[in-house]
């Protein structure tokens, strides 16, 4: 696919990174708002990708589909423990990747992972990644993709997610630096993140309160959480990111996944620019 053809094909891409209130104390839009709002906004698809769980994936398909919008359907795993065991020891540990399904097998194989995440505390998160197949790993950090990548995940399995392209594409840059250094052959992927459909008055202290519920902590005791982005317009989403491939620090290439009759797109990215 040639430079043109990728740009005009990102037309399909959307944020992976968005959590409903299927993420307990995290989400605060239902599965139904948020497709309907991505329709309005003008996507054709939009993932889904809720905290250690899928609670929510089934809801969010049909409205998806009642709204025209081809949806991803995966989940955001969390570097530590899950469900009781997290709660159990106070603590609130941070996303380490996203792992999203690519057919119908691959969504019952992350159906297994999750499971075995909440009923095997002791089971490291790379672990539990590494004996699932049909499932496409976003790493959040060069951290996370360098331990999914010791696993011996394959590599055309794997990217970096990078949640915005900044002014001048650094995090982009940074991305592709970071996956030559830790696992070359993996990609770099946009992921974008949504946690909220508008930003309102009072979101940072919301999450302040959200995060300490999730911690079990006073929240005098929290510092000051990121309440996460807004579900933009789809026509500034794909601006910010064809900015980046005008300057030639990328280009988009389709990636694709599905499930079931659904039909879903990502944006990759390749440090070089192939001839048009």
């Amino acid at each position: 696919m040639n430079a043109a053809a990728a740009l005009e094909a990102s037309a399909l891409a959307a944020p992976l990174r968005t959590c409903s209130t299927g993420s307990l104390l995290r989400g605060t839009a239902s599965p139904e708002a948020l497709a309907a709002r991505a329709a309005a906004l003008g996507y054709r698809a939009l993932g889904l990708a809720d905290r250690d769980g899928l609670y929510a994936a089934a809801a969010f398909a049909r409205a998806c589909g009642t709204h025209g919008i081809q949806p991803v359907l995966g989940a955001e795993l969390s570097a530590g423990p899950v469900g009781k065991a997290q709660a159990a020891r106070r603590i609130d540990p941070p996303a380490a990747a996203l792992a999203f399904a690519r057919d119908r097998a691959g969504y019952a194989a992350l159906c297994r992972l999750l499971t075995a995440r909440h009923l095997e505390p002791a089971l490291p998160w790379d672990e539990a990644c590494a004996r699932a197949q049909g499932i496409d790993f976003i790493a959040l950090d060069a951290p996370a993709l360098a331990a999914l990548a010791a696993r011996g995940i394959d590599r055309a399995r794997l990217a970096l997610g990078v949640a915005g392209p900044g002014r001048d594409g650094a995090p982009v840059r940074d991305a592709l630096a970071a996956v030559a250094r830790v696992a070359p052959g993996a990609g770099v992927v946009a992921t974008g993140r949504v946690a909220r459909l508008e930003a309102a008055p009072g979101d940072e202290e919301r999450a302040r309160v959200l995060a300490a519920l999730r911690a079990n902590t006073l929240v005098e005791r929290v510092t000051v959480q990121d309440p996460g982005g807004v579900l933009a317009p789809a026509a500034r989403w794909h601006a910010a990111w064809h900015a980046a491939g005008r300057v030639g620090l990328v280009v988009f290439q389709l990636g694709v996944m599905a499930l079931s009759s659904y039909l879903a797109f990502q944006l990759r990215f390749d440090d070089r620019v192939p001839a048009m």
